[in-house]
Order: C-alpha cells, then sequence, then structure tokens
C-alpha cells in the first residue's frame, strides 16, 4: 500500500510504503583499535623529594558494529535507528613495574525512536551504551564506558501560538587513563515555553535541572565523593517596533540555585537573581541610543551582594569618517560587611584620515569615576572562580589585593583539592595574583578549575580616577598596519584612608604587524610582529618586548605538501618583582595529501627562563588517514615533555585504528 504525500500547491511531494513494519537500512563498520598510552616523571628534587615514576596502559579493541533503520506503519508514525555489536578489550597496566591485565567482553548499543516526527506533536527516545577513547588534555587520553538514555519532546508549528519543549537525559560515565579516573553520574532536565508575537517579538521561558554525583579525579590525590544540584529559571523577551525610528527592547528575568554536598557534609548553598532591561533606539543612520538598568542579588551562603546598575548613552557619526560616543553610568554594590558607589562618565572620538599609503585612525577617549566605598570589614570572599590552566603560563585571578594563603583550588566536581606548590603555584606580581600550573601535579594541561579566595576591598574612602588613551592606527595596506597607543591613569583619594596605596600608571604601546608575498615567483608568504610597551606605575612597572616571525607555503611543494615555520620571542621585565618572562619558542607545521593518504605534523619548542622556575616543553604529533573505498586506516603519535624547575613529565601516546564500513 502507498500513500502519497502533497505540499500545500497541490504537487505531489513523495509517496511512502505504508506496512506494519519495514527495514530501510542497513549498515556497519568492523574495528580493531590500539591504543598505547605512556606517562615518565621525573624529579631532582626541586619541587618534591627525587624520584621516578612509570605508568604505561596498553589497550587493544576489536569491535563489530551494525546500525538498522526502520520504521513501523508509516515513517512519520514511528522510526527506528537500533544499532549495536559485541566489542573484545584488552588492557594492561603497568605501574613502576607492577604489571596487570584483564580482558573483557563489551558491547555498543545505540537506540532511538522518533515518534511523529513531521507533527506539531513529536517526541523522540533513546538509550546509548558506548565504550569511547577520549582526549582529556593534549596527549592525554581515556578509555570510557558510558550510559545514556533519556527522551525530548516538542509541541510547536504553524498556528502554535505558545511552543512547548522538554527533555531529560541521563548520563553515567565511567573511565580511565594513565593517570585519571573518572566515575560521574548525571540527571538532567529541561522546559522552554516561547510565546510568539509576530514581528513585534517573542518571550521565552527556560527552567533547567542538573544532578550530578562524581567520584572522579587524579590517581594522585584523595578522591572524595560529591553530590551537586543546579536548578535556574529565566524569562527572556525580545522586542522589536517603530517603522521611521526602530526600537529594540530585551528584558531578562533570572533565578539560579546551586549547591554542593561533600563527604564531610553539605556546603553553603549559593544562588543569584535579577532582572535586567535594556532599550536601543536608531533616530538614523549617523545617532544611535542606549539605555539599560540591571538589579541583582548573589548568594554565597555566608553573604549576600546586592548590585544596581543604571546606564545611558548614545554613538554619533557627523561624517562618514567621524565617529563620537558619550555614556554615563551609576553603580551600587552593597554587602553585608561593605557598600561601594560609583559614577562614570565616558566619551571617545575617533577619526579617519586618508593617506597617499593607506589610511590613518585616530582616537581618544577619556573615563572620569567618582567611587565611594564604606567597609565594615575590608576582606570579600570570592567563591568558584573559573579558571583556566593551560601549560604552565601564570592564569591572573579576577581581583587585586588577594589575602596570602586564602586561595584553594578544586575541580569542577569538587572531588578533589589541589595542593599549593604540588599541583600549582601562588605568584604575587604587583597588586596581581596569579596561578601557574605546575606539571609535576594533577591538574591536566588546559584544565577548568574552581578558585576560592579573599581579597582586600580597601577600607573606607573616597576617590576620584580619570583615564585617557590616545592611539593611532595607521592601515598602509590589507596586510601591513602599525600602531601607537599611550594611555594616562590618575588615581586620587578625596576622603579616609585607604588600606593600600593607590597606583597611577603610564603606558606607551608602539606595534607593527604585515605579511607579504614572496617575490621572484617563490611559492611562500613572510610575515609577523612586533611590539614593545612601557608601563610606568607606582606598584609594578614593567616593560615587553614581543615578536613573531613565520614563514609559509601557498602551494604545496613538491605538489603534494603544505608547511608553516613559527618563531616567537617574548621579554617581560618588572622592576619590583623577579616573576620576569624570557620565553622563547618555535612551531613547525606540515600537511598535505597524496594518494588518498591526509597527512599532518606538528613540532613545537618552547622555553622560558625568566621567572623563578624556569620552564620548557617540547611537542610533536603526527596524524595520518588513509581511505581506500570503505577501508580505512587512522593513525595518530602524540609525544609531549614538559620541564619545571627539577621536574620533567613525558607523555607518549600512540593510536591505530582499522575500519571497515559495510
Amino acid at each position: 500500500m502507498l500513500v502519497l504525500a502533497v505540499t500545500p500547491t497541490g504537487q505531489q511531494a513523495r509517496a511512502e510504503e505504508i506496512a506494519w513494519f519495514k527495514l530501510t537500512g542497513l549498515s556497519g563498520h568492523l574495528l580493531v583499535d590500539f591504543l598505547g598510552d605512556g606517562l615518565d616523571t621525573a624529579q631532582s628534587g626541586v619541587l618534591l623529594p627525587g624520584g621516578a615514576t612509570r605508568q604505561d596502559q596498553r589497550n587493544l579493541r576489536e569491535e563489530l558494529f551494525l546500525m538498522t533503520r526502520s520504521y513501523v506503519y508509516h515513517p512519520n508514525l514511528l522510526s527506528l535507528d537500533v544499532g549495536g555489536g559485541p566489542i573484545l578489550q584488552n588492557t594492561v597496566v603497568d605501574q613502576d613495574g607492577n604489571r596487570t591485565s584483564a580482558g573483557k567482553g563489551l558491547f555498543n548499543f545505540t537506540g532511538r525512536a522518533s515518534i511523529l516526527k513531521e507533527k506539531s506533536l513529536r517526541g523522540n527516545v533513546f538509550f546509548d551504551h558506548l565504550n569511547p577513547t577520549v582526549t582529556v588534555a593534549p596527549g592525554e587520553v581515556m578509555v570510557q564506558e558510558s550510559e545514556r538514555y533519556g527522551f525530548d519532546a516538542a509541541y510547536s508549528g504553524k498556528g502554535i501560538t505558545l511552543p512547548v519543549r522538554l527533555g531529560f537525559t541521563r548520563t553515567h560515565t565511567q573511565g580511565s587513563g594513565a593517570d585519571r579516573v573518572q566515575d560521574d553520574d548525571m540527571r538532567q532536565f529541561r522546559l522552554d515555553l516561547s510565546r510568539n508575537y509576530g514581528v513585534l517579538g517573542s518571550s521565552t521561558l527556560y527552567y533547567q535541572l542538573a544532578d550530578q554525583a562524581s567520584s572522579s579525579g587524579s590517581l594522585n590525590l584523595p578522591i572524595q565523593a560529591t553530590t551537586s544540584r543546579s536548578q535556574g529559571i529565566s524569562l527572556d523577551t525580545r522586542l522589536q517596533f517603530g517603522k521611521e525610528v526602530p526600537y529594540d527592547l530585551s528584558h531578562a528575568l533570572f533565578l539560579n540555585r546551586r549547591s554542593f554536598t561533600l563527604a564531610q557534609g553539605e556546603l553553603p548553598s549559593q544562588g543569584d537573581a535579577g532582572t535586567y532591561l535594556d532599550f536601543h533606539v536608531r533616530p538614523s543612520k549617523r545617532l544611535n541610543g542606549f539605555a539599560n538598568v540591571r538589579y541583582s542579588t548573589n548568594d554565597q551562603g555566608a553573604t549576600t551582594l546586592v548590585n544596581q546598575a543604571l546606564s545611558s548613552g548614545f554613538t554619533f557619526l557627523p561624517t562618514a569618517d567621524l565617529e563620537t560616543a558619550l555614556s554615563v553610568r551609576a553603580e551600587g554594590n552593597d554587602a553585608d560587611q561593605y557598600a561601594v558607589n560609583s559614577r562614570v562618565l565616558d566619551g571617545t572620538v575617533r577619526y579617519k584620515t586618508p593617506l597617499p599609503l593607506g589610511q590613518l585612525q585616530t582616537s581618544y577617549g577619556a573615563r572620569y569615576e567618582m567611587r565611594d566605598q564604606q567597609a565594615a570589614n575590608p576582606l570579600v570572599t570570592v567563591l568558584d572562580e573559573h579558571v583556566v590552566l593551560s601549560g604552565t603560563g601564570q592564569v591572573a585571578l579576577s581581583r587585586s589585593h588577594v589575602v596570602g594563603g586564602s586561595v584553594v583550588v578544586t575541580n569542577l566536581a569538587q572531588s578533589q583539592t589541589y595542593v599549593e606548590n604540588v599541583d600549582y603555584l601562588v605568584v604575587l606580581v604587583g597588586t596581581e595574583t596569579r596561578l601557574q600550573r605546575l606539571v609535576g601535579g594533577a591538574i591536566l594541561d588546559g584544565e577548568e578549575v574552581l578558585v576560592d579566595y579573599t581579597y582586600d576591598l580597601g577600607g573606607t574612602y573616597g576617590s576620584t580616577q580619570m583615564d585617557q588613551t590616545l592611539a593611532f592606527n595607521w592601515n598602509m595596506g590589507p596586510h601591513l598596519e602599525s600602531y601607537l597607543r599611550w594611555s594616562d591613569s590618575t588615581p586620587a583619594i578625596t576622603s579616609g584612608l585607604s588600606t593600600f596605596p593607590l597606583n597611577p600608571s603610564r603606558t606607551f604601546l608602539a606595534g607593527m604587524r604585515g605579511e607579504v608575498q614572496a617575490g621572484f615567483g617563490l611559492p611562500f608568504t613572510f610575515g609577523g610582529s612586533y611590539e614593545q610597551e612601557t608601563r610606568s606605575e607606582v606598584i609594578s612597572p614593567y616593560r615587553r618586548q614581543a615578536a613573531d616571525l613565520f614563514v609559509q607555503s601557498t602551494e604545496p611543494w613538491l605538489g603534494v605538501i603544505n608547511g608553516r615555520l613559527t618563531v616567537r620571542r617574548t621579554r617581560v621585565t618588572y622592576d619590583f618583582s623577579s616573576e620576569d618572562v624570557d620565553l622563547t619558542g618555535a612551531e613547525f607545521r606540515v600537511w598535505g595529501r597524496r594518494m588518498g593518504l591526509d597527512l599532518s605534523a606538528v613540532a613545537g619548542w618552547e622555553q622560558d627562563v625568566g621567572g623563578t622556575l624556569p620552564r620548557s616543553r617540547r611537542d610533536f604529533s603526527l596524524n595520518g588517514q588513509w581511505r581506500e573505498r570503505k577501508l580505512t586506516v587512522t593513525t595518530s603519535l602524540v609525544r609531549s615533555r614538559e620541564s619545571q624547575g627539577g621536574y620533567e613529565r613525558d607523555h607518549t601516546s600512540f593510536r591505530l585504528v582499522l575500519r571497515r564500513d559495510f
């Protein structure tokens, strides 16, 4: 039996067969996957007691997977995507000569049922049991076993004034790598309600709930089981009206709550709530105006902060080459132990001038702030600030004047608390407090962590501050640019007494960047940049120079391969700090395709000997893929060596995957 589908214009669209059950597709693959992952560490006694460790994990997996596509009665009634297959996996783990091996049978399974998929009321039910190999950091991989199931449903379409979408997902993931394990259980629910007002705009109500239980972390630190719950509700409205003079109006309401329970008990719950109103008007192509108001509260358990802000301004273009802007802002922050109020006037002027060679843009900006604060207790606590620690570079915390000894760093699930001087360093440069990952610690390269700390607000006082910036930008062509920037900041106490000195500063910055095509018909592009900065201030003056050069092919060498070589140099010298930067680095990258083989390789080197803890890094990666009809061979080799102080960390990962599709 056939059913005829017809478009609104009456034209035939398609014919589908009606059947109680029909198999419409069958596909699959046979896969062999080998993974070798090794981690070597060596210590010379500078950071930790001397010694060396070695961790190896080798994993061989054979996998057969079949995927079927079918439907019941009609594809628009119930369509099914079901697949799976057996896995034979053998794992060998070697920890400093202590070798263990295990073989086990696993399985992959994935299933999805789509109900009434082209109707206004539709939904999906799904279940997945998979065993992926994932990258958790550069060169570091983890073999996982994950189970995910749930549903999503929607009621939307033409003529429906209140569309609804909802969904639930539960995910349980277990895994292990050379020095890390994972055991996370996550439940998530979401609900979206929308109201469309036609050409006027729309409103959307969002609700989300997430529960997580985690026992994940590094094998080198104790792991405690944690549970967390976060839920939030928000209402967003966006409207556009006006014909001759267009107006944009945005309004948001939000409420969020978060809670953590550790092995030793429940932490104080946190939450925030507020509203935001933003208004924009465009009387003409040359004049834009705006105004916005915000009110929010932030509950951190021990203290509550109330923020109120009001701002307004405009942008005016008298000519095509001249742009001006002016804004005013008033803001108040009230907490249990302090109150801060500020008023700001901000203005900018930009002017473009054609030159015989290119174009010159000149800009001037000024900002004047009046600030008044009352502090019964000048110490303020910050909870759960998100920081990403990549490589061994230093990352500044968002607040200045951090109290020594108050920094606490955990992973995102708070199942592990990292140890200062073992997993990370706290570095003080002027008023900034920075975190630096240690290569011998438990923090992964590129890991996002949570940071709690206390900072000094500065006591009870009133102040003013005048900031000015003058900049010249000369575009000499599409690939050549030079610039000069001068800035000055002048704070002054008008009443009371600050607990730390003010920091007037003056900065001069000059730089150039460009790119040119090699002459004489050579298929290369050369380019680079140079920048020099001098900052004069009371607390932490410094001088900085940075340069990089590159050469890149514009056509494949011998018709086969492309390449790029980059070298860079950075120096930062502080007058009152020993945390200077003296960095040299290089990277060579090649890629190409020949006879069905896609090949790429990257080799990099970086060394910084300027600070108190010299550091270096060497990386090499080789990736290749060869495809012949339905056979695919993929291989990757990643090798990295990090050195920091007296600690060295070598990581090698090799993977070979053979896949035959059918």
